[in-house]
């Protein structure tokens, strides 16, 4: 949870902080494998850079419409882009969205160099360290399911073996 944020804020340029993590909500995440193999980074990890570079790039391509001017030329920090040659330019990420859903592709986007990184390599304090430390954290162990009857899912009355 804390470090796939810490790839999105990266790849976003966006503090850390802004960025919640939703998972293993079926109601919001239909898709789960599984947990095993401790393999959330190496698979989820450069889906998740991919997908924050690719949306950092479709932001800043919105902010080079509205101010006429090349995205090359524009910087983003902590979510807002400006434009250094027109100091009086300045646009949030939530000021270009406007609550609306935004559907816009690129291909190939590059993700940032390990040179370039602020958040990745940081030890931020855990997204999940609250409901751990108070007990709040829910796991699998804690689902306590019904009594199950003598009757079984399709409704028909179960018997012994003989």
């Amino acid at each position: 949870m804390t470090a796939l944020a810490q790839l999105l804020a990266e790849e976003l340029d966006v503090p850390f902080d802004s960025v919640d993590m939703v998972m293993g909500d079926t109601d919001l995440c239909p898709y789960d494998m599984g947990t095993f193999g401790s393999m959330c980074i190496r698979l989820l990890g450069p889906v998740v850079r991919a997908a924050g570079a690719e949306a950092r790039a479709v932001l800043l391509q919105m902010a080079a419409e509205q101010f006429q001017a090349p995205a090359e030329r524009l910087q983003v920090k902590a979510g807002v882009i400006t434009d250094p040659l027109a100091p009086d330019k300045r646009v949030t990420y939530a000021q270009l969205v406007q609550g609306k859903r935004i559907e816009r592709h690129l291909e190939k986007v590059p993700l940032k160099t390990a040179a370039a990184f602020t958040v990745i390599g940081k030890s931020p304090r855990r997204k999940d360290a609250l409901e751990k430390v108070t007990g709040k954290a829910k796991y699998a162990g804690d689902i306590a399911l019904p009594a199950c009857s003598t009757r079984g899912f399709s409704g028909l009355r179960r018997t012994a073996p003989p």
